[in-house]
């Protein structure tokens, strides 16, 4: 447990990875440890880089920052997310700007803007969230006033889900306030797109979105076997879902 806070300032050409690796993240910041806290204000994070390949090598993710442990909490207003990457040329990839591993994590972002973020994974593997991925149960991600552009997960090799946003398992919660997505995409020329914007699956998932703008996004054109949901591709058993003024 602890906080750790970033003010202002910035964190650009950052990398962590490399050959054989068998797991690499957070280009930038790793935050680790049960109920910790991460604050972040007016923070601008641009060009960091993970990527692993090589024998051993696994997976990759969180191109600015990755997160571990149980009730994880990240607060981020005011910052810039551009162009950071994640990739892999033996496995998945997940979060090119942000990831997250935490169950019952709360994560809010205000006032920030995710721009040119991507992802992509080895040949015939899958990538995961072109700026933002969790793979945990219990989350709250709440997105108010912010801004999703360009942002991509996979390409001419892997299939995409979410080319802003992936996340999958049970009980979590997306609530979107007065947001845009724009120009965002996932999958490729050849492979599999599933949500342009946001791809989402598990159980009993709640999402709660009011004044989203969601226009250009594209999932595919693959051709390896259909693309899912241009916007958003949200699959779950017992959900609730409300959508008001889009």
């Amino acid at each position: 447990a602890g906080t750790t806070l970033l003010s202002g300032g910035s964190f650009s050409q950052n990398a962590a990875g490399g050959a054989g690796n068998a797991i690499s993240s957070g280009g930038a910041v790793s935050s680790s440890g049960s109920a910790s806290e991460l604050l972040v204000r007016g923070t601008a994070f641009a060009d960091n880089a993970v990527a692993v390949g090589g024998a051993g090598a696994c997976c990759a993710s969180g191109g600015a920052l990755s997160g571990f442990g149980e009730g994880l909490r990240f607060d981020v207003s005011g910052a810039e997310f551009e162009d950071n990457r994640v990739s892999s040329t033996t496995s998945f990839a997940d979060g090119g700007a942000v990831q997250v591993f935490s169950d019952d994590a709360e994560l809010t972002f205000t006032d920030t803007a995710f721009q040119r973020n991507k992802v992509t994974a080895a040949d015939s593997a899958q990538s995961f969230g072109g700026a933002i991925s969790f793979f945990s149960n219990g989350v709250d991600l709440t997105l108010v006033r912010s801004v999703f552009d360009g942002n991509q997960a996979g390409g001419d090799v892997s299939q995409g889900f979410g080319g802003a946003i992936a996340f999958f398992s049970s009980d979590n919660l997306l609530t979107v306030r007065d947001t845009a997505f724009v120009n965002q995409r996932a999958g490729g020329p050849t492979r599999t797109g599933f949500g342009g914007a946001i791809s989402g699956g598990g159980t009993r998932l709640r999402v709660d979105m009011s004044r989203v703008l969601a226009a250009n996004n594209a999932a595919g054109p693959g051709t390896s076997g259909g693309n899912f949901g241009g916007a958003f591709n949200l699959t779950s058993d017992g959900a609730r879902m409300s959508f008001a003024n889009m």
